[in-house]
């Protein structure tokens, strides 16, 4: 039987995250750090503006993740870049992801000048584009490597545990009950295969 250990995690949320003064790296003047900073300070993501490390400079965070030095708070297609080029490069995912959902990330926009016909021509593509399924394809496949990394047991909290003789209960009472009725079955047989023959 293979049993794996049971490892504590320095945080799975960020209110933890908060409670151990982890430093937080954040790419700088993304909307999510605007977000951040308009937090209001007595909320979670108001505290965390006081372990918010902030960079301009993507491999400056990438690395800092990597070495250990802090966690990443970032939106979900940032985090599947990191992932991404992390796995490309080491060949392995070497950072979990806690479940915790803060903020969601926006859309992609495209702008148009008001009164533009080009909306109207770009709107019903964008839609159908969405809708088949090939927006989300184009994502994938460029960053790939990011579904090893979400594929990974760490990056969900781990409920396994070894098996128990309670746990087994179910299945020795079904065996049993097989066993049962197949020796009716068996001595029904016997006797009424005794009583044509005598």
């Amino acid at each position: 039987m293979l049993i794996k250990p049971l490892l504590r995690l320095p945080f799975s949320n960020l209110e933890e995250l908060l409670e151990n003064n982890i430093p937080c790296s954040i790419y700088g003047n993304s909307s999510l750090d605007v977000t951040i900073k308009m937090a209001p300070a007595n909320t979670s993501l108001g505290m965390l503006n006081k372990v918010a490390v902030r960079h301009k400079d993507l491999r400056k965070l990438v690395h800092g993740l990597e070495s250990g030095r802090h966690a990443v708070f970032t939106a979900y297609l940032g985090l599947l870049a990191v992932m991404h080029t992390t796995y490309a490069r080491k060949k392995a995912c070497s950072f979990y992801l806690t479940n915790d959902l803060h903020v969601s990330s926006r859309p992609l926009t495209l702008l148009f000048p008001k009164g533009s016909a080009l909306r109207e021509r770009v709107n019903p593509i964008i839609t159908s584009l969405r809708e088949s399924g090939i927006m989300d394809f184009l994502l994938r496949s460029e960053v790939y490597h990011a579904k090893r990394c979400l594929s990974q047991p760490a990056s969900a909290p781990d409920t396994q545990r070894a098996l128990q003789l309670s746990d087994l209960y179910g299945v020795f009472l079904l065996y049993t009950g097989c066993i049962s009725i197949t020796c009716i079955v068996f001595l029904a047989e016997l006797v009424v295969g005794s009583s044509k023959s005598g």
